[in-house]
């Protein structure tokens, strides 16, 4: 009963505190009802390691989560990549920290001491090259990753799949150099340089950025990932052709002409217009709460400049003859209960939002992309550095070629990528017509600061 057993855990406490130590006790009752301690046995728990070796810093484990892609040990200076301008920071024996190796990864990947991998791709063609370059690689961290983003030399086992703070084996740093050696001198000839990590397509504006003249695998892991982008954009506009599909019409006051196709009968049957309310997905609520911040304003800014000039003027000069679509058209996004595709012009911008969520992180992600608007091609570029640095922010790993951003969020749990969402629905108001008002880039910095403190008053 509960008066014997507060009893017992008062005499388990103070004969701990008489001997000094935690115990393993076995305990009786006798028929009297008088608690007898049987037997007592001093518990030794075993202390974290964290020693100093070599005078170098502390070797304590940051964690033991992930799988092995590729075996061995290594150490060096963490190095985090979160888009293709940070390969600039990777040096020999550079330990490499990354969401998911994208194609910009391969040219310093004979550099890497080792990798360490957030996402999991099991079809991404960079794995195999890390395999064959007998690079030591953890991959599938998902959140255990955060823990190293403080952290500035680390220790990595990738057979074990632990990784530690600061040097652990400080002989290992030769064999390191050796195997790096090994890799690079003969960069630049041979077939594995040849057919795997020459770059032959050059600008995707190029004529020549065909799929006829992809000579390697860094070749064809471009090509692929342009022209996907350039599909997923143009899929909205597809849907304009007639078909078989109802679409909804979502019922709002914003300045949003939006259809919705839904593929598994994510909102109420009934009317044709539905308000945002019935709609029955995690991710369009998420979504639409960011869009729909009351906090948020939606200026119209080209309009005040173009004020005395005809439409079809302003149509032509900010950009209406580069799209298929035009103001006040129709914007589409495909909905099911856990995956989402929003493809959009936002007054003279065109953005792009394909998501999914559910309880697995295998196959959650949010792409974002955004291109075009009204001002300049220096305005525009502004823009889009302005988008980049808020993404960086929060996490996403970003491409940025001039005024086109591609970015991706993926292998998040369920709730932080449905969160994700709302942060981007914010971005695409504020972004929305940005570029008739950045200068510089010191505007750029300002805009994007007050945009990740929350403070929406700029951007009326």
């Amino acid at each position: 009963e509960k008066k014997a057993l507060l009893k017992i855990a008062l005499m388990a406490r103070r004969a701990k505190n008489e001997i000094g130590s935690d115990l393993d006790i076995d305990w009786g009752i006798d028929e009297n009802g008088k608690i007898v301690f049987l037997q007592c046995r001093k518990i030794k728990l075993k202390k974290n390691r964290s020693s100093k070796i070599g005078g170098e810093i502390d070797t304590s484990l940051i964690t033991d989560k992930g799988r092995t892609l590729f075996p061995g040990r290594a150490d060096g200076n963490l190095t985090i990549l979160k888009s293709r301008k940070d390969i600039k920071n990777v040096k020999e024996g550079s330990v490499i920290l990354v969401e998911n190796p994208e194609e910009y990864l391969v040219p310093v990947l004979p550099l890497a001491s080792a990798v360490v991998i957030t996402g999991v791709d099991p079809f991404n063609p960079v794995l195999s090259l890390i395999k064959e370059l007998s690079v030591p690689c953890i991959y599938k961290l998902g959140n255990e990753g955060r823990k190293l983003l403080d952290k500035n030399m680390v220790s990595v086992d990738a057979t074990k799949r632990k990784i530690y703070n600061g040097i652990r084996w400080p002989k290992i740093r030769e064999r390191v150099f050796s195997r790096i050696k090994n890799r690079t001198k003969a960069k630049g000839e041979g077939p594995l340089y040849q057919h795997i990590l020459k770059l032959n397509l050059k600008s995707p504006d190029s004529p020549t950025f065909k799929a006829k003249l992809c000579g390697s695998i860094h070749d064809v892991i471009w090509y692929i990932q342009e022209m996907s982008t350039r599909a997923v954009f143009e899929f909205g506009d597809r849907q304009k052709r007639k078909n078989s599909v109802k679409s909804i019409i979502l019922k709002t006051e914003l300045p949003l002409n939006l259809k919705i196709i839904d593929i598994d009968s994510a909102s109420e049957a009934g009317p044709r217009k539905q308000i945002p309310e019935n709609i029955d997905s995690k991710l369009f609520q998420a979504l639409w709460k960011g869009i729909s911040d009351t906090n948020l304003f939606w200026p119209r800014r080209w309009e005040k400049k173009m004020v005395d000039m005809p439409v079809e003027f302003s149509e032509v000069v900010l950009g209406g003859s580069k799209g298929p679509r035009r103001i006040g058209e129709s914007n589409y996004l495909l909905l099911a209960k856990d995956y989402l595709n929003l493809n959009a012009r936002i007054s003279y911008h065109y953005t792009m939002v394909d998501a999914s969520a559910s309880p697995g992180f295998e196959k959650n992600h949010i792409h974002f992309g955004f291109r075009d608007g009204g001002g300049s091609y220096e305005a525009r570029k502004l823009c889009a550095c302005f988008i980049e640095r808020v993404l960086l922010h929060y996490g996403f790993g970003v491409e940025r070629n001039s005024d086109v951003i591609n970015s991706w969020y993926r292998f998040y749990s369920e709730k932080d990528t449905v969160g994700m969402l709302s942060t981007i629905g914010r971005l695409i108001v504020c972004a929305r017509e940005l570029d008739a008002v950045l200068l510089s880039e010191i505007d750029v910095k300002l805009y994007s600061d007050y945009f990740i403190e929350n403070k929406y008053q700029i951007f009326s």
